[in-house]
């Protein structure tokens, strides 16, 4: 249920990033929610680490935070996909 919240969170900061209402501490806010609430290994976790580092570079150019936004939002979006109920076959998957 948690993670359901994180992936929330970085669709909302994703649609902030594009339209350009995007503050420091809306990243920093999901950032910290990420570290507290997904495990290290989290694909979506290390996006939005990677989204909050490249907004820092970015911070004072909100035309590019659409590519930002964007680049989180396709993040967001695999992670919703859930896993093949047999994702755990290794005859199969390897």
């Amino acid at each position: 249920m948690m993670r359901r919240a994180v992936e929330s969170a970085a669709f909302a900061v994703a649609l902030r990033a594009k339209t350009g209402g995007l503050t420091a501490l809306d990243v920093d806010h999901l950032r910290t929610q990420a570290e507290q609430l997904l495990p290290d290994d989290a694909p979506l976790r290390r996006a939005i680490t990677g989204f909050a580092t490249q907004f820092e570079a970015v911070r004072h150019n909100p035309p590019a935070w659409v590519a930002l936004g964007d680049s989180l939002a396709r993040a967001v979006e695999l992670a919703l996909i859930p896993d093949a109920v047999d994702s755990d076959r290794r005859d199969i998957h390897g």
